[in-house]
């Protein structure tokens, strides 16, 4: 009988690597705002997304394996079953990236993928359910009653990951601290 191989209880991810998954991270994210404020729907729009929802995710987990999980709660819809900011970026993951995952459900009849709203909106209200947005400041995700902020969800828990990767690299990973929104880096809005 052959003896599985045990997973890891670390991933093997270098420094370098973290700080080019920071670095995607947050150049995804400016474009994504743009394109949001742009009012562009197309599939680059939900490429970004998906590849900032995935590299996010994994610094966040790599955080988390190395016992510094980013715990933040606010903002958070009830309805998405998320108990913590983390763990509403990885429902958000794999409502990306499984096309058939029930994290897209809406509702019993509805399911929504990939809907970006800037501002705050009403986006559907049934006699089930009412999906909206609460920041007129902010932009958001929204993948079933996944509702994921920008400034509120996002741009926080890369810039906690900076400060890991600054503690744990003995070095901060480049950013601009407060890049202009045109700057194509996640910035506060």
């Amino acid at each position: 009988m052959t003896k599985k191989p045990t997973k890891p209880k670390t991933p093997e991810i270098t420094g370098t690597e973290l700080i080019l998954l920071h670095d995607m991270v947050g150049t995804c994210g400016g474009d994504l705002r743009k394109r949001i404020h742009a009012g562009e729907v197309s599939h680059v729009i939900q490429a970004l997304a998906t590849l900032l929802l995935v590299n996010l995710g994994t610094l966040l987990n790599f955080m988390d394996l190395h016992g510094e999980r980013y715990s933040a709660t606010n903002d958070i819809n009830p309805e998405s079953g998320a108990k913590d900011v983390h763990h509403l970026i990885l429902n958000a993951r794999a409502a990306a990236c499984h096309g058939d995952s029930a994290l897209r459900s809406a509702s019993s009849q509805m399911r929504m993928s990939f809907i970006f709203v800037q501002g705050k909106r009403i986006v559907v209200k049934t006699r089930e359910t009412t999906i909206q947005t609460h920041y007129e400041d902010d932009e958001a995700l929204i993948f079933g009653q996944q509702v994921v902020y920008l400034g509120r969800h996002l741009l926080p828990a890369w810039q906690a990951t900076s400060d890991f990767l600054a503690r744990k690299l003995g070095t901060r990973p480049p950013m601009l601290p407060n890049p202009p929104r045109s700057s194509g880096v996640l910035a506060p809005p």
